[in-house]
């Protein structure tokens, strides 16, 4: 028997497989048990976890899966997460929206822009790094495991949170978020220095202090 046969079989099969025929990778995203909808409605995050509110100087690390619907897109402005102080000033918040489905981070006064808009109804892992601990404070935007902007950081990291939320406009300007969500998590570290593949779910650790998922969204 000719052992090659069985090989050159497979490999003509590879070669002829069509589109609608070859299976095809599914993209990385996260697991579908711990996705949530939103639509507009805040999730004020401080009630269960006061120590989010009680800042000091620190490294950190906020990430979260989004899948924003074609409105979200298509809005002005749509608040991702935000914590800040009671007014909302630059210099003392830490936030990501979508500005026209483009990401945005305010990091307490500088800013940061992704180059491309987002696309409606498919999962992205947005992440943000703030490293506090050196001279330059620097700030990262990674889209999907690859950073796609950063910055230096000359303002003071605030001693407070007066807010910590995600998806809802705490002054009703309607710049609200809507579509899927996934996996936020705050943490007291920079979790990525380089290029990454984007975790599907986001573990506690000793280095976590806020995670939320659907499936642990009543879990203390």
């Amino acid at each position: 028997m000719n052992l090659l046969t069985p090989c050159l079989r497979i490999l003509a099969a590879l070669m002829l497989c069509g589109a609608a025929a070859c299976p095809q990778l599914t993209a990385h995203e996260p697991e579908p048990e711990r996705t949530w909808q939103v639509n507009g409605e805040s999730l004020d995050l401080l009630p269960r976890w006061p120590a989010a509110g009680a800042t000091k100087p620190m490294d950190v690390t906020v990430e979260i899966w989004v899948k924003p619907d074609q409105a979200s897109i298509d809005r002005e402005r749509s608040i991702v997460w935000l914590f800040s102080n009671r007014g909302g000033a630059d210099v003392a918040g830490l936030s990501v929206s979508l500005n026209q489905g483009v990401p945005h981070v305010n990091a307490f006064g500088s800013r940061l822009d992704a180059a491309e808009k987002l696309n409606a109804n498919r999962w992205t892992h947005i992440v943000v790094t703030f490293n506090s601990k050196t001279i330059n404070k620097r700030v990262r935007l990674w889209i999907d495991g690859k950073r796609v902007d950063q910055d230096l950081v000359l303002n003071p990291f605030p001693t407070k949170f007066e807010r910590f939320q995600l998806f809802g406009d705490p002054w009703g300007l309607k710049r609200i978020y809507s579509g899927d969500v996934a996996e936020f998590r705050f943490s007291k570290t920079v979790r990525y220095r380089d290029e990454f593949r984007p975790p599907t779910r986001h573990p506690r650790d000793e280095q976590t202090v806020v995670a939320y998922a659907a499936s642990n969204a009543n879990e203390e």
